[in-house]
């Protein structure tokens, strides 16, 4: 049976009458009422108070009725990806309201019980939006930005964690509740960038922690990789978009087979997350008078509107989290992996398509094909520098490499690894 995935819905398994034809697809009114909201009337196709007349030439309908449901889409400017071999459809929402704003784009993400958040629901108050995922590193940071949450939370202010994983609570439970804090090696406080002060305070999470399992915040925000941080004020602005949430590239010096790192990275990875924590707190405190807070116009310049690719890309993921929770991993790996391609800079999509196999879920990715795209990084930078005054950069340190990345022992004097 074909199956629809249209905007934020459900999978929604169409009738036997659906008929597929290449790149158009006919569904019957009572199909694409019940699966988009769409109905067809004498005035044309219509939802809510919208309503789009049929084209004089007749193309959308067919002789039995049925309304050629690509063609409309592809008249609204809607994304679409097709995987034929799977019968499945996915359209996406129509590409203008992509475009940049100030405004926080909205959102609904469960927590690992289920229950349902929104963006919404702290309206009033400021908001420090993080993200991470089990595949990364940064999965160990929930229990040390619970130490800044603990400091800041009476000054009318929230946190919200959000994991992008595909696998949902399996894959984060552990990390959002964790066992023994006091068992993590030195080696993953040095990469991170913590402080002994915060390191050695770190706690179970009591800040609303969700999980996007479709990576939705990828498309919405602009997200390029985990871990990345947005701060929004009481209005539900945009002060600071997304960026590295006070990391860089210097974790790139690691020696891969024992996660160790010179003390000169270690220390600039300190700096940076300090300096970054230490700006958060100045908005907390000051609000619009910090110097950390960027102006609206300067907020909308640093987005970029949502390319083409990626559109399709949220599509192929959201086929990708169909696929494996209806047990088809290697579908999932293929539409996640279609996701990477078409917009390679999104390091999450490529990390997660590596962590889908049962014996793998939850797990840190350190296989032997993220350690290549590291080195295939050359002199360009996993994370962008954050534009944020004091910030260490990395640029400089990557260009004298001779090519290399930063996860290249040979260039950087560390300990050699295994192939």
């Amino acid at each position: 049976m074909t199956k629809l995935i249209y905007e934020r819905g459900a999978a929604y398994e169409l009738g036997t009458s659906t008929r597929e034809d290449h790149e158009h697809l006919w569904v019957t009114p009572p199909d694409l009422r019940a699966a988009t909201g769409w109905e067809l009337k004498p005035q044309g196709l219509c939802r809510g108070d919208a309503c789009v007349p049929l084209p004089s030439g007749g193309n959308w309908t067919d002789d039995q009725g049925r309304i050629d449901l690509a063609a409309f889409a592809q008249h609204e400017g809607r994304p679409m990806v097709r995987d034929a071999a799977r019968g499945i459809w996915a359209f996406g929402p129509a590409a203008q309201a992509s475009l940049p704003s100030v405004q926080a784009p909205n959102f609904t993400f469960p927590d690992i019980d289920g229950k349902p958040h929104s963006l919404s629901d702290y309206r009033g108050r400021k908001v420090f939006l993080y993200t991470w995922g089990s595949y990364c590193g940064c999965s160990f940071d929930p229990p040390v930005w619970e130490t800044v949450y603990g400091e800041l939370k009476d000054m009318n202010f929230e946190m919200i964690s959000i994991a992008l994983d595909t696998a949902g609570a399996a894959a984060v439970q552990s990390r959002i509740r964790p066992q023994a804090l006091d068992q993590l090696p030195q080696e993953i406080q040095r990469l991170r960038g913590w402080s002994d002060d915060r390191w050695s305070a770190k706690q179970a999470p009591s800040h609303p922690c969700l999980i996007d399992e479709e990576h939705e915040l990828s498309t919405t925000y602009g997200m390029s990789n985990v871990p990345m941080a947005v701060w929004i004020d009481e209005q539900g602005r945009m002060v600071r978009p997304p960026e590295p949430a006070g990391v860089s590239d210097h974790f790139r010096s690691m020696d891969p087979d024992s996660f160790k790192i010179p003390d000169t990275h270690a220390n600039s990875l300190v700096e940076n997350r300090e300096r970054y924590v230490g700006a958060l707190k100045d908005w907390v405190a000051k609000g619009d008078e910090s110097s950390y807070a960027l102006s609206p116009e300067e907020v909308v310049r640093r987005l970029q509107p949502r390319r083409p690719e990626e559109l399709k890309a949220a599509l192929h993921v959201r086929i990708g989290h169909y696929l494996f929770e209806s047990g088809d991993i290697a579908g999932a790996k293929e539409h996640v992996q279609s996701a990477s391609e078409l917009c390679p800079e999104k390091w999450n999509f490529r990390r997660q398509a590596m962590v889908l196999d049962p014996d793998v879920v939850g797990a840190l990715n350190v296989s032997p094909g993220y350690w290549k795209a590291m080195d295939d990084l050359g002199k360009n930078t996993f994370y962008p520098d954050i534009d944020m005054p004091g910030m260490t950069g990395t640029k400089d340190w990557l260009d004298d490499t001779s090519g290399h990345s930063g996860t290249s022992a040979a260039a950087l004097g560390t300990s050699p690894r295994n192939a």
